[in-house]
């Protein structure tokens, strides 16, 4: 896991072992990170390394914080997506998660985002998984019970419907 870093990861890449990632995976974590704006200001940048596969290569995650120019970055990319689309609803769960008296900010502690570089192939543009941390739960025996409010934000944030959640 990176610290936050500058604009972008150039300045990183003595760090990573080329074991690890070089080549074409190299490229495209540095090609998606470039489509980031203000990549500096998430929380925490990290990369996920596929152990023992043949050719290096990893996803890139990134911690978004509230008021952060990455949360306005995917709310403008949400009012330019198409409706319905994936990009969309990401952009309505970032407005809840940066307004401070938000149900979602109030039910969300963290938001995290994940570039599945590997698995998605190279002519398609990768849309970013999303995971939530829930606050810590209060004091308490046994499990903690569903959370609705931030099962409603997954699912919003995913664009699913209220009832597939």
């Amino acid at each position: 896991m990176l610290g936050a870093p500058g604009p972008g990861l150039a300045e990183f890449r003595g760090c990573v072992p080329r074991a690890l990632l070089d080549g074409p995976g190299w490229d495209r974590l540095t090609a998606c990170a470039a489509e980031v704006p203000d990549l500096g200001s998430a929380m925490l940048i990290g990369c996920e390394f596929r152990l023992g596969e043949e050719t290096p290569a990893a996803d890139l995650f990134l911690v978004v914080r509230p008021g952060s120019p990455l949360v306005r970055h995917y709310v403008r990319r949400g009012e330019a997506a198409a409706p319905g689309s994936a990009a969309a609803a990401l952009g309505r769960y970032f407005v809840q998660f940066d307004q401070a008296d938000s149900a979602v900010r109030r039910g969300v502690a963290g938001t995290m985002l994940e570039y599945d570089l590997v698995e998605t192939p190279p002519q398609v543009r990768a849309e970013p998984g999303v995971f939530l941390r829930m606050p810590p739960a209060p004091e308490q025996r046994g499990p903690r019970a569903p959370q609705p409010l931030p099962i409603a934000a997954l699912a919003a944030a995913a664009g699913w419907a209220d009832g597939e959640a």
